[in-house]
């Protein structure tokens, strides 16, 4: 990990490709897989906004997510969404079996259709006379 100072104020870390694939236990072909697809920048570099970016890509694999369907979220998203230039770091994903829906503005959006969805909380409707 290699940290560097901007303007001699703020320290950035910097994570090399072995401590990102120790720290987050992927392998190294699976990471330069996601590079060559676009998903994260073509680097040896990688920051905190691009460790969430590969925890989020990580925990769409394990609900079994294709690599199609992953691209076709990300350009939607990038569409829809004027100011979200990295929606895999910037934005909170839900998988809910063949739904991925993203929290935008506290709300819940269809990835794809960028159709807002009814979020109906059944926890406390026990309680309900």
């Amino acid at each position: 990990m290699l940290k560097f100072s901007v303007s001699g104020k703020v320290t950035k870390e910097i994570h090399t490709v072995e401590d990102v694939c120790r720290m987050l236990r992927i392998s190294r072909q699976q990471l330069r897989s996601w590079q060559r697809l676009g998903y994260l920048p073509q680097s040896d570099q990688f920051t905190f906004s691009d460790l969430i970016a590969i925890r989020t890509l990580e925990n769409l694999k394990k609900n079994r997510v294709s690599a199609r369907n992953i691209a076709r979220v990300i350009e939607s998203l990038r569409r829809r969404l004027a100011g979200v230039e990295r929606p895999l770091s910037e934005l909170r994903f839900v998988c809910d079996g063949k739904t991925i829906s993203v929290q935008v503005a506290g709300r819940k959006m269809e990835a794809i259709s960028g159709q807002f969805l009814f979020d109906f909380e059944t926890a406390g409707l026990d309680n309900v006379k």
